[in-house]
């Protein structure tokens, strides 16, 4: 994924997991990591992680956004945390660009 954003001018393409724990997280990304890293020569990031909500899949059974229907949720609060890193990431990004 990292060097399909590359090649498209993106920059790099983070990964986002969804496991059960933090520590579930970490483990997968580990994993897709080390892919990363033996087959793209890039290191990805651990960016966080969102954590498993029974709201989450309420939502999907409602066809709602979970962010609308439960934004207050653990999962809603780690999704909000996420896209402020990513949004953080991508301002830096095209700070460093037009320089």
């Amino acid at each position: 994924i990292p060097g399909l954003g590359r090649s498209r001018g993106l920059g790099d393409v983070y990964k986002r997991q969804n496991p059960a724990s933090a520590r579930g997280a970490v483990a997968v990304h580990d994993r897709v990591a080390r892919v990363c890293q033996r087959f793209l020569s890039y290191e990805l990031p651990m960016i966080g992680n969102i954590r498993r909500d029974k709201r989450v899949m309420t939502a999907v059974r409602r066809r709602q956004p979970f962010m609308i229907w439960a934004p207050r949720t653990a999962a809603g609060r780690d999704m909000t945390t996420l896209s402020k890193r990513i949004h953080s990431w991508v301002q830096e990004q095209s700070v460093s660009a037009s320089q």
